[in-house]
C-alpha cells in the first residue's frame, strides 16, 4: 500500500511557511550535494540545507536557482561549503557560524549580518561591507 503524505498545513494569512516536509531532492555524489531550488519553498531549501548538512555530515551543498528568495541560508552552525548559483534575496546566510558560502549572483541587503566565522563571498553586491569575513 502507497503512502500518501499529509496535505501542506499553511497560514491563510501568507505570513509563515508551516510545511515542515523536508523535499529530499538533492543528487549527493561523496561528500558533494547539488539541488535545484526553483520550485522549492524558502522553508524547504532551508530544511533540505539542514538534511545535507547536520543529518548527513555532508561539507559541500550546492542550490541551484535559488531564484533570490530572501533568508536562505540561515543559522548555519557548521563548517561546510555552501554555493548559491544565482541570486539571493534579503537576510541571505544571516546569524551563521563556520560556512563558507560563495553566491555567484546579487544579493539583497544584510547578506551575512551577524556572521560568527567563515566567509560571505558575492559576485554582485549591493553596496560596501557585502563580501564579509568574519572570525579575524
Amino acid at each position: 500500500m502507497d503512502t500518501v503524505a499529509p496535505p501542506a498545513r499553511f497560514d491563510p494569512r501568507g505570513l509563515v511557511e508551516l510545511d515542515e516536509r523536508v523535499p529530499g531532492t538533492a543528487e549527493i555524489d561523496g561528500e558533494r550535494a547539488t539541488f535545484d531550488a526553483r520550485e522549492l519553498t524558502t522553508r524547504q531549501i532551508n530544511l533540505e540545507l539542514r538534511r545535507l548538512i547536520y543529518e548527513l555530515g555532508l561539507h559541500e551543498v550546492t542550490v541551484r536557482n535559488p531564484g533570490a528568495k530572501h533568508s536562505l541560508g540561515v543559522g548555519i552552525l557548521a563548517r561546510c561549503a555552501i554555493t548559491f548559483e544565482g541570486s539571493l534575496g534579503y537576510f541571505g546566510c544571516g546569524l551563521i557560524d563556520g560556512p563558507e558560502v560563495h553566491i555567484t549572483g546579487r544579493v539583497g541587503w544584510s547578506a551575512c549580518e551577524n556572521m560568527m566565522s567563515g566567509v560571505c563571498m558575492a559576485r554582485w553586491a549591493p553596496g560596501p561591507g557585502s563580501t564579509r569575513r568574519a572570525g579575524r
